[in-house]
């Protein structure tokens, strides 16, 4: 495989950092035992370089890219779950109960919630944790695949790891544990990894897979990549108003028609947000860059990509999240 193919797998389709503090619990435990959800929590963010070779090349086993259609997610949600135990005959206290759980109640709980986990995971379960669950004393004792859903893809596009017609593999919930929140019909760029010991494939949030209509640059390299042909490094990336989430707001806006600069290849580049926020600077060198955001009384957050210079050098290419937020910005007492 030569150089340039190569540069352009073991670039990150979205370069984040991804760490699990605490992997989720199984909601019904939550829910029985009074464990809070703040305990459990997954924190991606920008990483301090604008590419990162993490994700396989073509001659690594344990990994896939593919673009693939879902068919379908089982359970579909914690809902879904939820109605699942309730059917099964699984006690679930109601959100606003204060009254305490006794040892006893523990011990009932457990003993019911083995025989519905072993029911409603037995097609996905090995033999090990078919023998974990039957032994299981707490939330502790469960093996991680009870805290995931399963998802079965129609594959459309292979590019590494995904021969076949359809690909099944585990994620989180998507509630704060880097699960991707598969909707089935929809179109994914999917990058999982293998665990050889179970012999099951796994994605998150943080491994690059997303719905297509957020990865097209990457599937356009990947598409150029697959081809045997080079492909100019190039930076991209989101402008997003981080002002937002200072002020108690779950939508964060993505900006557009804001104009951007790149600095570093003997001349100055500019190009132009999109309705999306979404930026292009193609055809580039394999060279370092700076980029500059013209939106007067913004600046840039501590956390963004911009602030960092942009290494090319031995990369094909750099996906950048541009966070600003008002100068003054405070948030909500």
């Amino acid at each position: 495989m030569d150089e340039n193919r190569e540069s352009i797998l073991n670039v990150h389709f979205g370069h984040r950092y991804c760490a699990n503090v605490r992997r989720i619990a199984l909601l019904l435990i939550v829910w029985f035992l009074g464990i809070t959800a703040s305990g459990y929590c997954c924190k991606c963010a920008p990483s301090p370089e604008p590419s990162c070779p993490s994700l396989p090349s073509a001659l690594q086993k344990g990994s896939a890219i593919f673009v693939g259609t879902v068919a379908g997610v089982y359970p579909r949600s914690f809902e879904h779950l939820a109605d699942l135990a309730r059917k099964f005959g699984v006690p679930i206290p109601k959100d606003d109960s204060e009254e305490p759980v006794s040892e006893k109640q523990k011990r009932a709980y457990f003993a019911i919630y083995r025989q519905f986990a072993l029911k409603v995971w037995k097609d996905s379960l090995s033999r090990a944790e078919v023998d974990q669950i039957s032994h299981a004393q707490d939330d502790s004792d469960f093996p991680e695949i009870l805290s995931m859903r399963r998802v079965r893809l129609q594959v459309l596009e292979n590019f590494v790891g995904a021969g076949e017609k359809e690909f099944e593999l585990f994620t989180g919930f998507g509630s704060g544990d880097c699960g991707v929140e598969f909707e089935k019909g929809e179109a994914y760029l999917v990058v999982a990894y293998r665990d050889e010991q179970l012999g099951r494939w796994a994605t998150n949030i943080c491994s690059g897979t997303s719905i297509t209509s957020s990865a097209k640059q990457e599937i356009r390299a990947l598409g150029v990549w697959k081809a045997g042909k080079p492909l100019k490094p190039r930076i991209y990336g989101t402008l997003i108003d981080f002002t937002a989430l200072r002020h108690d707001k779950e939508e964060l806006p993505h900006l557009a028609g804001v104009r951007l600069r790149l600095f570093g290849s003997g001349r100055t580049q500019e190009t132009v947000t999109d309705h999306a926020g979404e930026f292009l600077f193609d055809g580039l060198e394999a060279r370092k860059y700076r980029v500059e955001i013209l939106l007067p009384g913004f600046t840039l957050t501590s956390f963004s990509d911009g602030n960092r210079e942009i290494d090319l050098s031995n990369s094909g290419y750099a996906k950048l999240l541009l966070w600003v937020e008002k100068a003054h910005a405070k948030p909500n007492r």
